[in-house]
């Protein structure tokens, strides 16, 4: 029977992939070992706790004096580590396991594999709410699978049977997207609108127009098995399908005008709040046939899907005049955009690059820099002075700050001319001095110096 200590963390606790770790910088700072041992030894003792923070059990150390030696960087000098090993392995006690285990980075390591084994936890339990959340979404029991039989499909597989179902054309997404005011219909944000399908085609839904509408990625993501639709009405106007009346009801139409609607949502009975649309307004066909001509578009292209898509775009801040017609004109003047479909939609891409020149904010016109004040009148006195103070402040600063001013030697004073009240305070109080000096130099005596603002010097 042994009398050491059992060992002061578990076998098990491995804390390799900790890259950091805890110093109590104040426990250190006030202990014995920083008060009177040698800084050499402090040394190694910092090293030995970092080595055994990552040794198998954490906070231990094998019992090997060569082996203590090499992580204190001492190689194979064992001679020196036994000069400092009182100090250094200071705190570390042996155990029945035959190792050596430091009571303070043990008590560091018990918390931070608690940390650990927590985090394993909730790490699992993530993973198995995922996988049943996963199940209960693709896997039918035995009863549903018969009658869903795309339950157990790949997503390719379910798709191919959601286009037997019904399929949808470009042209009838974008004008739908176009008609929902290219934003998700659930939260009107604009960020990756993507395609969802109402009845998802897990459950048996089809990939036509009458099942899309645009969400985006986090409300798609999100939206799991519900079948509720966020279309306005209206929307089979403007991608060319006849109303049925059989539809499933959209959000808006979710509630009668007399039933009370959801607690928490602040709408009850006679105070229904009307649902803000995007229902086409029917453009004049005068304007509409204006756009037409320009795009070369038949008679027969006077249809409700093409004034919806050409409402859709007046309402995005465009005039027929000003940016629709020129767009349409810009994009047609390159032979590459030559030909195409007789439809609107082939001009989404001028008409989304016109939108965008609206809203960037029109540049600032620059401000026009002053004319340089004339020289007329200067003699030698006033070029020597310019001399001089290129010589001093070098041919940029010169030409930017000198050459525009003008400049009269007169008695016992320099007089200067800026061409502008910034100018003239800016050679004040960088070239004041300067113009002092080189006046002195010209005239043999000092000058004042006398900076105001005019078209020639006086």
């Amino acid at each position: 029977m042994t009398d050491l200590p059992a060992p002061l963390t578990p076998a098990e606790c491995d804390l390799q992939d900790f890259a950091f770790m805890p110093l109590h910088v104040a426990r250190l700072r006030d202990s014995d070992l920083a008060a009177t041992a040698h800084p050499e030894a402090c040394w190694y003792a910092v090293l030995l706790w970092a080595a055994a923070w990552h040794q198998v059990p954490a906070a231990s150390l094998p019992d090997d004096e060569l082996v203590l030696t090499r992580l204190c960087g001492l190689g194979r000098d064992v001679k020196t580590f036994r000069r400092h090993r009182k100090d250094a392995m200071r705190g570390f006690v042996k155990c029945d396991d035959g190792r050596l285990y430091h009571e303070v980075v043990a008590e560091v390591a018990r918390g931070s594999w608690a940390e650990k084994l927590a985090y394993r936890d909730r790490r699992d339990r993530r993973k198995q709410a995922g996988s049943e959340g996963a199940k209960s979404k693709w896997q039918a029991d035995d009863a549903e699978a018969a009658a869903e039989p795309t339950a157990h499909q790949t997503r390719s597989a379910r798709l191919a049977a959601a286009r037997e179902k019904g399929r949808h054309t470009p042209e009838q997404w974008a004008a739908l997207v176009t008609f929902c005011g290219d934003a998700c219909v659930k939260c009107k944000g604009d960020d990756r609108i993507v395609k969802d399908h109402i009845t998802p085609i897990y459950q048996g839904g089809s990939d036509g127009i009458d099942n899309l509408q645009p969400l985006c990625g986090p409300c798609n993501s999100s939206k799991g098995p519900d079948r509720t639709d966020y279309r306005p009405n209206g929307w089979q106007m403007a991608v060319g399908v006849p109303a049925t009346g059989d539809e499933m009801p959209s959000n808006s139409q979710a509630f009668g005008a007399s039933e009370r609607l959801p607690k928490g949502t602040g709408i009850g009975i006679g105070r229904r709040k009307k649902e803000k649309t995007t229902h086409p307004t029917f453009v004049p066909r005068a304007d509409f046939e204006r756009v037409a001509t320009v795009a070369g578009l038949p008679a027969a292209a006077w249809t409700d899907a093409e004034q919806a898509r050409l409402d859709g775009w007046l309402e995005r801040g465009l005039t027929i005049e000003g940016d629709i017609v020129p767009a349409v004109q810009r994009w047609l003047s390159d032979p590459k955009h030559d030909g195409g479909t007789h439809t609107l939609a082939r001009f989404d891409i001028p008409i989304a690059d016109a939108v965008s020149r609206k809203m960037l904010p029109e540049k600032p016109k620059p401000t026009p820099r002053a004319k340089p004040v004339a020289r007329t009148g200067e003699g030698d006195a006033e070029r020597a002075i310019r001399a001089r103070i290129l010589a001093e402040s070098g041919e940029h600063l010169s030409q930017a700050w000198i050459d525009p001013i003008g400049m009269r030697l007169n008695g016992e004073a320099l007089h200067v001319v800026a061409p502008s009240q910034f100018h003239a305070d800016w050679v004040t109080n960088h070239f004041g001095a300067a113009l002092a000096s080189a006046a002195k130099a010209v005239a043999g005596s000092a000058r004042q110096i006398s900076i105001t603002v005019g078209s020639k010097a006086a």
